[in-house]
């Protein structure tokens, strides 16, 4: 798995099974192979190729990564269990962590710092400031960072949780409510005026999955998704408990809101086609959303 930061990115190519090979936003590329052999030799030869375009690699921000799921019993030379904290986990694309679990609880520290260091608008009394400005203050400020990429996050309800905790621990502080004063969540959300993150997380998601089935049969994205959808149906998974992946969630969305009908979780071409045919309906979409 190689990234390479380019200006340009020809077509993309697709592999016999019909999984994109890679995949461009803006000047970054994603290079996958199941040989990472083959990964280092593009990088020795795209600088010279690249030049004829006056495009230029940048070696030095240029990461190889290896994904992949450790032995259960794998130590590394320290006698610590590798499983589950692989290299990989804590590679950083488009700003997120690889690791869904590893990108909230970034997400989540990151959120803090960024209240605390207003934290005179929103716990100094001699400061006026409503209580309403504070919140569409902290919206803006703590908010949007702390759900930055959020429609992609794959993780269990449980670890999801975890966001509305520390956003409910901000919104007490901000109203100035702390023990023995007690105030409920429902109330608490009532009134701030705000939804709970996990639920703006879920339509965020839903929007992904919109924008993403709209989008051209030859991108990435669709390609990808498609390809789990009906292209991997011989392909045998690992031993071992399932994991939460994001095709999984999107797939619980899409069961729940009843849209097409799924049988054992499998799509065929009809109905995947017609969960396309929906989402170019914008308004019909956002209304399931």
């Amino acid at each position: 798995y190689g990234i390479m930061h380019l200006s340009f990115v020809d077509l993309t190519p697709v592999s016999d099974r019909g999984i994109p090979l890679e995949s461009a936003y803006a000047d970054d590329a994603e290079l996958l192979s199941e040989d990472g052999q083959s990964l280092t030799k593009i990088l020795e030869i795209a600088s010279d190729i690249l030049k004829d375009w006056s495009l230029f690699v940048n070696e030095s921000k240029t990461v190889f990564t290896r994904v992949y799921l450790a032995e259960t019993d794998a130590l590394d030379d320290h006698g610590n269990k590798i499983r589950g904290n692989e290299e990989w986990r804590d590679t950083v694309l488009l700003g997120s962590k690889l690791c869904s679990e590893r990108d909230i609880a970034s997400r989540r520290n990151k959120a803090n710092v960024a209240f605390y260091t207003y934290k005179k608008v929103w716990l100094d009394s001699s400061v006026q400031i409503s209580e309403c400005r504070k919140l569409k203050l902290y919206e803006a400020l703590v908010t949007s960072v702390l759900l930055y990429n959020c429609s992609s996050w794959a993780v269990t309800d449980t670890v999801l949780a975890s966001v509305d905790v520390l956003q409910r621990k901000h919104l007490r502080q901000i109203i100035n409510t702390y023990w023995p004063t007690v105030i409920s969540n429902e109330n608490l959300y009532k009134r701030c005026n705000v939804t709970p993150l996990t639920v703006r997380i879920k339509k965020a998601r839903w929007k992904m999955l919109g924008h993403v089935l709209r989008s051209g049969d030859d991108t990435p994205a669709y390609l990808s998704f498609r390809f789990a959808c009906i292209g991997c149906s011989d392909i045998k998974g690992r031993l071992g408990r399932p994991r939460t992946t994001l095709f999984d969630i999107l797939v619980k969305d899409i069961i729940e809101k009843n849209i097409i009908v799924i049988v054992n979780k499998r799509f065929n071409l009809s109905n995947f086609n017609n969960l396309v045919d929906i989402a170019h309906d914008r308004g019909l979409w956002r209304r399931y959303g």
